[in-house]
């Protein structure tokens, strides 16, 4: 996985990078941090709708993963999908993440 945080962090070849942890996952399927993080480069590629699956994976897997669903309503919003994102936003919040206020107070 290493690899593939290099590949995103460093030197923005998301599309290798996804290719890594498709690797990683394909090893174990139970890691969440490697489906979290395959999000992360499919965000980066702009692949936004896939990347949400990926997110949603690793919350399955981590019930409490704040910073995925963190995740899930960036790519939410950056569909155009304030309401969802809002959902999401709120999860984050309940699970821990900080500095949500600026996200939240768009919310209902």
């Amino acid at each position: 996985m290493d690899e593939g945080v290099k590949l995103m962090m460093s030197y923005s070849k998301f599309e290798e990078a996804e290719a890594a942890f498709d690797k990683a996952i394909k090893y174990d399927k139970s890691n969440c941090e490697a489906y979290y993080l395959r999000g992360c480069a499919k965000v980066n590629a702009k692949k936004y709708k896939e990347s949400i699956a990926d997110f949603e994976k690793a919350t399955e897997l981590k019930p409490d993963y704040a910073d995925a669903y963190f995740n899930i309503g960036r790519a939410y919003v950056l569909l155009n999908d304030e309401e969802h994102a809002c959902e999401y936003y709120k999860l984050a919040a309940k699970y821990g993440r900080p500095n949500l206020e600026d996200y939240l107070q768009r919310c209902p």
